[in-house]
């Protein structure tokens, strides 16, 4: 019977017999290693015969030996060689992968270039490519559920595992769609900016106190910083500009009552107290905006 270890393996006879008609004398039997009398036997498990994987050069006693790929189900998942190797070098033996659903013959399970072992050993899932720590998922996957795929967010810069990047309550998917910017929390159609988005200009003072009181002495653009691509031109009442800058900055760059247009006045001379139109124009993001008003001079 099969287990039987009475027998002299060194008895010519006993060694060229072949009493379960498998094709493999005894003699080769011993020496390979795997149960004289278990006829066409498989000892690893791997699901092909001893017999044949000694005609085929294979070690019969080594589960992974010929070495299969993913999706091979023809083993033997009760087989106790079989269930202690490690056929796909993974660092989780073939009985832990058939447990955890991973694939005995794919280290990578979910294809995101971190090994099942070490997955389980991160505490992530190794079948889900979008839960790992330094993976990477596959370019056609769409970890966050926003309608974009891994490449997709990689070439718009959004972040691949936030489905909102730019926070403003609508999917970097949906604004894509809408031809808004994802990563702009001031451009959506329908959303609303987070509380330190800084979405537009406001003017802080409509009168400038040129009385060198340090209170009100220069237009005051607030936010204007955030848009440096912008233009500010005042005019007098008869329409002549007697101020226009570029990348106006509330500091170095500001208007301070003195005149620096094309005016009759020399540049950098006072202007006379009185109404002023200003225009503001900046851009926001993709867009181009723009701001008019009056200002006074107040002397």
């Amino acid at each position: 019977a099969a287990g039987y270890t009475g027998f002299d393996g060194t008895n010519p006879f006993w060694t060229a017999a072949d009493c379960v008609s498998d094709g493999v004398t005894y003699g080769d039997v011993v020496t390979n290693g795997t149960d004289p009398y278990m006829a066409d036997g498989d000892t690893d498990g791997d699901g092909i015969d001893n017999s044949t994987e000694i005609a085929n050069g294979t070690n019969p006693n080594d589960p992974c030996d010929p070495e299969q790929t993913e999706g091979y189900t023809s083993f033997d998942g009760t087989n106790t060689i079989w269930i202690s190797a490690d056929c796909d070098g993974d660092q989780l033996d073939n009985g832990e992968e058939i447990i955890l659903g991973t694939e005995p013959y794919n280290p990578d399970s979910d294809g995101d270039g971190i090994g099942d072992g070490q997955e389980v050993l991160d505490n992530t899932n190794p079948l889900d490519e979008c839960d790992s720590i330094g993976g990477t998922p596959a370019l056609a996957s769409d970890c966050d559920s926003d309608g974009l795929t891994f490449e997709e967010e990689n070439d718009l810069g959004t972040d691949p595992n936030n489905p909102d990047t730019d926070g403003d309550g609508i999917n970097d998917g949906q604004e894509q769609d809408d031809s808004t910017d994802p990563l702009d929390p001031c451009d959506s159609m329908g959303g609303t900016p987070p509380s330190d988005a800084v979405c537009d200009i406001a003017i802080g003072n409509s009168i400038i106190s040129a009385n060198g009181d340090g209170v009100n002495d220069f237009f005051d653009i607030t936010n204007i910083e955030s848009f440096p691509n912008n233009t500010v031109q005042i005019y007098n009442r008869w329409g002549v500009v007697v101020f226009e800058a570029s990348g106006y900055d509330n500091n170095v760059v500001a208007f301070r009552g003195n005149s620096e247009g094309r005016a009759t006045l020399g540049e950098g001379e006072q202007l006379p107290a009185g109404v002023y139109f200003y225009t503001i124009q900046f851009d926001n993001g993709n867009r181009s905006k723009s701001k008019s008003g009056y200002l006074y001079i107040n002397r």
